[in-house]
């Protein structure tokens, strides 16, 4: 995981700074990711529809392999000296239909493998693993970028594909007990249903969820906007340094779940994570200087992997082992729809509105430029500092909302 990892963050760091360089649009730097995550948003509940129902362990190694033939196709193109940005567009979609198979048919399989009281620890080492791939990428991507070109990056991706599928193969993935009755087959029409039915008879775990989307709209909003945030007023090797630094507040905070495992109540936790990364990002938007940005995201990047590692733990913990591949499915459609909104509204906003208002002697500029600055890029700071207020206010709500408060002690717990 953490080798595969480590290809896929590089093979995103190379061709993220490639797209932005060749075109100079943030809008289409955006719509690479929007590419990459709507396809899997809309096929994550018919995905994991199969995954309840083939074995678990398959269904990764063959999503996997799927991704490995995209990444094949990418290097011969580069090798050819014919790739295109439309190309990226494909590649990412097609990556991430094969991708809402294997995130549901992991999460479903962990439950499987850990004990209850271990799931936010192991949820921790997966998470450090991930962190770890991000933190190493991009120093190595301008390294090797210079030694052996994209060619050679997307070579070592497709490498590193091929080593997750060996380690597929030696891993034995336990059938899951039956909780729902077997008198009658269900269809795969009442399948692809089952994960909002189940849902909607649990109001707490679907307003938790659903707040899950909406944090994944503010924070990939955010998120979107950190590269050309600094390149706005920086070059690369910033953004190198940014990207790290960020990478490992998500580093440390996996190393620190895997070493504690978490506290006893988890929800209380996920709001007190959330509010955390809001202020990371508030911070990161408030002046172009590089430290000061970094330090906002590591600050964000380590409280939004801990709320997010809490919230796998407890949706581990509180869903029926037999059945988590269609609700994880649902639930991945639900984040993912808000997630991909993301893309193009952080674009579209930065481009059409908040940095034209940020110019000198524009609207808001008068507003907010003694405080924050104006000129370019201090739109796009405008937007990050936004999207920490209201991933503050979306903590608040969670308190407030009884469902959601009290869902940790109203649902019984599904995994031993």
């Amino acid at each position: 995981m953490f080798l595969s990892g480590i290809g896929s963050s590089l093979s995103a760091f190379a061709f993220g700074v490639w797209v932005f360089q060749k075109t100079g649009s943030t809008t289409q730097f955006a719509v690479t990711t929007f590419a990459a995550v709507l396809p899997y948003a809309l096929l994550a509940p018919i995905a994991g529809t199969f995954v309840d129902r083939w074995d678990r362990r398959s269904t990764m190694i063959g999503a996997d392999s799927g991704q490995a033939l995209v990444t094949a196709i990418i290097a011969w193109l580069l090798w050819h000296d014919q790739l295109a940005v439309w190309h990226l567009y494909i590649a990412a979609a097609l990556s991430a239909i094969f991708g809402s198979f294997s995130g549901p048919a992991y999460s479903a399989s962990t439950a499987l493998l850990v004990p209850k009281e271990q799931l936010a620890r192991v949820s921790g080492l997966g998470r450090f693993a991930w962190s770890g791939s991000r933190l190493l990428a991009p120093l190595l991507a301008g390294l090797l970028v210079v030694a052996i070109g994209l060619t050679g990056i997307v070579l070592i991706d497709l490498a590193t594909f091929l080593i997750a599928l060996v380690g597929y193969g030696l891993i034995q993935i336990p059938q899951p007990p039956r909780t729902q009755p077997t008198v009658t087959t269900p269809t795969f029409w009442q399948d692809l249903r089952f994960g909002w039915h189940y849902l909607l008879e649990r109001p707490g775990l679907l307003g938790l969820v659903f707040m899950g989307g909406v944090l994944n709209l503010f924070n990939n909003i955010a998120n979107t906007l950190q590269i050309p945030l600094v390149l706005s007023f920086a070059d690369a090797d910033a953004v190198g340094v940014v990207l790290t630094l960020s990478a490992g507040g998500s580093l440390v905070s996996g190393a620190l779940m895997a070493a504690w495992g978490g506290p006893k109540r988890l929800l209380p936790g996920v709001m007190a994570f959330i509010a955390i990364s809001g202020i990371g990002y508030t911070v990161a938007g408030l002046y172009p200087l590089v430290w000061l940005i970094a330090a906002g995201f590591s600050v964000a990047s380590l409280a939004g992997t801990g709320w997010g590692m809490l919230m796998t733990a407890l949706e581990q913990r509180k869903v029926a082992l037999d059945v988590q591949g269609r609700v994880f499915g649902t639930e991945g459609m639900i984040a993912l729809l808000f997630e991909s909104a993301a893309y193009p509204l952080a674009g579209l906003l930065a481009d059409q509105i908040f940095e034209p208002a940020m110019g000198d002697g524009e609207w808001l500029a008068t507003v907010l430029g003694p405080f924050v600055g104006v000129g370019a890029g201090r739109g796009m700071g405008v937007q990050i500092l936004l999207m920490g207020c209201f991933v503050i206010c979306t903590a608040s709500i969670g308190v407030l909302v009884p469902r959601i408060r009290h869902m940790e002690q109203e649902l019984p717990d599904a995994v031993q």
